[in-house]
């Protein structure tokens, strides 16, 4: 059985992002804090939430900017600057609030507003989200829902 929010809250995820889930249960799971109440995504298993989806979003992130680096021909010096300020908390965070991401999450019992560090665990999860459910055209997937999002190499939120 479903959580009575999710539907809403995924249909609204897949409108921000422009990608439609196969598997809606890893959207719903990318949007769960730790401490939301919600234990399942499906038969997965989420006793924390969406951080183990944040793990995977984090390292698709990296892969992605560090392609798009690499691509630019940029000394290596300026690959940490890059990712300190695209994939940054504080970046992330704004990238969850601005897009409406934050209105998708579902928040620690109690809890009435997500901090910055909530938003980018959240952004996180959904790009791990995406790459997973889209499979073999991951990446892609991923990137496309990062330039949506304005997560772009030179950390320039459109």
């Amino acid at each position: 059985m479903h959580h009575p929010s999710m539907l809403p809250k995924v249909e609204h995820c897949q409108q921000i992002l422009d990608y439609q889930f196969r598997d809606r249960d890893l959207c719903w799971e990318a949007l769960q804090m730790a401490g939301s109440g919600v234990r399942s995504a499906g038969s997965r298993s989420i006793p924390n939430g969406n951080k183990r989806l944040a793990i995977v979003g984090d390292f698709v992130l990296d892969l992605i900017l560090s392609k798009d680096w690499y691509d630019s021909g940029e000394l290596e010096g300026t690959w940490d600057n890059i990712r300190q300020s695209v994939v940054s908390n504080a970046m992330l965070g704004r990238v969850g609030t601005s897009s409406d991401l934050v209105e998708c999450i579902q928040l620690p019992n109690g809890q009435k507003q997500a901090s910055a560090k909530m938003m980018a665990t959240t952004v996180e999860a959904v790009i791990g989200a995406v790459y997973l459910d889209a499979g073999p055209t991951g990446i892609v997937a991923a990137g496309n829902v990062m330039k949506k999002l304005g997560i772009e190499h030179g950390g320039d939120v459109i």
